[in-house]
């Protein structure tokens, strides 16, 4: 959801998105051009940017008031399962089943950085509103935090649970992750 709250965009296993107005409910754009199920969606805090990812291993940055494709971001070896984008809507991160994650520019569709050590899926990813925080959860049963910009790993954080999903509080503080084991797990952040 945007951040005015104004747009709504759903991912769906039919291989589309959809952006609807977020107060009269209504559709407004089906998204098609993937090749295989969506499994994530994100939106820029303008409402300007909308970013995919997709079984078919890429992800796609869409212009949100027209719906166009941008770019099709390329390099991942397996689903991308999740993904992310800062704020500003310049940086995306996104979380693939070939245990990695990837720091793309959204304006030019460039691969940044590869992001390793997940010894599982990658399920999840976030990040801060001021992209200094990423934030990844994997079937290894780990949460790690890593550096936005050197994409240095900060911290690994154990849990007994294959996860999910994670998400970053805008001011990078907080950390919340969910998984298999059926609890909400918060963790707050010192730099």
């Amino acid at each position: 959801i945007s951040a005015d709250g104004r747009t709504i965009v759903s991912a769906s296993s039919d291989g589309t998105l959809k952006v609807w107005d977020g107060l009269s409910g209504q559709e407004r754009a089906t998204l098609t051009g993937h090749a295989d199920r969506v499994e994530g969606c994100a939106i820029s805090a303008d409402g300007h940017t909308i970013v995919s990812a997709s079984w078919d291993q890429t992800l796609k940055v869409w212009d949100a008031l027209s719906g166009q494709e941008r770019v099709t971001l390329t390099g991942h070896t397996g689903w991308v399962a999740g993904c992310a984008i800062s704020a500003d809507g310049r940086t995306i991160v996104s979380a693939s089943w070939d245990q990695t994650l990837k720091v793309w520019d959204a304006l030019s569709g460039q691969e940044r950085v590869t992001l390793t050590g997940h010894t599982g899926w990658v399920a999840g990813c976030a990040i801060s509103a001021d992209g200094r925080t990423i934030v990844s959860a994997s079937w290894d049963q780990t949460l790690k935090v890593w550096d936005g910009l050197s994409g240095r790993c900060l911290a690994a954080l154990h849990i007994e649970s294959d996860l999910y999903c994670c998400a970053c509080s805008a001011d990078g503080q907080w950390i919340a992750a969910a998984g298999s084991g059926g609890g909400v797990y918060f963790l707050k952040l010192v730099r």
